[in-house]
């Protein structure tokens, strides 16, 4: 008894407390259907804990008629997701992210090779044609 007694001041106090009752108190007298809740508001912040009684869910036992059928599943809130929506992922946003940041990069490198081996087939151009100019003066001198 005294680890139930506990469990009951643990579970008390870790609701925000309700002035209106002792909420150790009350979680000893609830009874079949009845709860304690407690909900964040849009700011995240715990209300107070408050008395709840728990609805059953309203349903039939046994065959129904067609006309009432449809007029249920016309009536139905759930509807809206009887149609198949596959939303793209964060985690599908995030690949899709990373490919073009790669495809970007890769064509960036692309680029620079390109670039670099332009300018070296440049500098090799202007070699030769300074290797052959010193060639044709060197030719020169001697003639002369």
């Amino acid at each position: 008894m005294p680890a139930e007694q506990r469990a009951v001041k643990a579970a008390a106090k870790a609701f925000r407390a309700n002035p209106d009752f002792d909420t150790e108190q009350v979680l000893m007298e609830l009874g079949v259907g009845q709860a304690l809740t407690s909900y964040l508001d849009v700011e995240g912040i715990p209300q107070q804990v408050m008395r709840t009684d728990i609805i059953c869910p309203q349903s039939l036992m046994g065959p129904v008629d067609e006309a009432v059928r449809r007029s249920i599943m016309a009536a139905d809130p759930m509807a809206k997701y009887d149609e198949y929506v596959d939303s793209e992922s964060a985690y599908e946003v995030l690949q899709k992210r990373a490919k073009e940041e790669e495809e970007r990069s890769r064509l960036e490198a692309e680029r620079e090779r390109a670039k670099l081996e332009k300018e070296k087939a440049e500098f090799e151009k202007q070699k030769a044609k300074e290797q052959e100019a010193a060639l044709k003066r060197r030719e020169k001198e001697k003639e002369a």
